[in-house]
This record gives structure tokens, sequence and C-alpha cells, in this order.
């Protein structure tokens, strides 16, 4: 999926995710002042947001838990040989 289409899947995600918790609880504003800091961050979590998104659409690609337990089962056993 290409970057614009992970970053729309994460911003939809993200606004999705906020209407949850503000109908959940009472809007607390962010005090942040670095704002270049935050956009990096923010542009960092909408990237997260739609590989997670783009992960749960598509019928073909593994479940995240199982791939992170492949990646560390193989780390253990590079890590036992060395």
């Amino acid at each position: 999926m290409s970057q614009v289409g992970l970053l729309a899947l994460g911003l939809a995600d993200l606004a999705f995710d906020q209407l949850r918790q503000l109908a959940d609880r009472g809007r607390q504003p962010a005090h942040r002042s670095d704002l270049p800091h935050l956009l990096t961050d923010g542009m960092k979590e909408l990237h997260a947001r739609g590989e997670l998104a783009a992960r749960r659409v598509t019928q073909d690609s593994d479940n995240y838990l199982e791939m992170l337990a492949r990646k560390v089962v193989a780390q253990r056993s590079a890590a036992g040989d060395g």
C-alpha cells in the first residue's frame, strides 16, 4: 500500500479513536509547544496506524502478533547460534 494510503488510513483510524475517546470522557487539551516535534511524532503515529489499519482490512496478511512471535523466535535462535 502506498505511503499516502497508509497515512490516510492512519488518519481515519486516529479520527475514529479520538471520537470514541471524546464520547467516553471529556476532552483534555494537549499542552505542548514543540510544534515540529509534535508534527514528526504525528506523522509517525499516522503511518503506524495506517499500517495497522491496512493489515486489519487486508485478507491475505498475517496476524501482527504471529509476525512478532516469529521475529522473536528468529532473533532468539540467531542469538543462541552465535
